[in-house]
């Protein structure tokens, strides 16, 4: 059985820092139960502050997990809105068809308000900690499938 602890951990960090370098986004690979498996990749001041804190640090990892079943159900890339209210999206790693782990991207927000996967059925908490994410500036704006995504710096 594979299981994300045998994989290449430095081939999975040059795949990560790879795509997070052609898209801008920030990147990481998780196993299945949320833990990082990679380093983190182009992360937000914010959200690097979010995982150093011992409350949001569990529920990053939390999102991060319920992200990844959510697009495991699928097979297919599941875009989602984390506890603080950012846009990620989850691509299930696959192999030898065993679920090893999940490809976050994302920690952007949305410019025009749409639904999401309501992954954590979780209170409206975000919504103060995304008044905390506008102290940190806009620093790009791009569109994926015509959603106009704004990166946080």
């Amino acid at each position: 059985m594979i299981s994300a602890s045998t994989l290449n951990s430095e081939l999975i960090n040059k795949i990560a820092q790879d795509f997070a370098q052609a898209t801008s986004l920030a990147v990481v690979v998780v196993n299945i139960h949320g833990d990082e498996i990679s380093e983190l990749f182009n992360f937000t001041p914010f959200c690097q502050l979010m995982r150093q804190h011992p409350e949001h640090s569990g529920r990053c990892r939390m999102s991060d997990r319920c992200g990844g079943l959510e697009a495991s159900k699928k097979d297919q890339l599941c875009i989602y809105r984390c506890h603080a209210g950012l846009t990620d999206f989850s691509i299930p790693l696959v192999i030898a068809g065993h679920l090893v782990g999940f490809v976050l991207c994302g920690q952007v927000r949305l410019s025009n308000d749409v639904e999401l996967v309501d992954i954590l059925n979780v209170d409206d908490r975000w919504r103060t900690i995304r008044r905390w994410s506008r102290r940190f500036a806009m620093c790009r704006r791009w569109t994926i499938r015509g959603l106009s995504l704004r990166r946080i710096c």
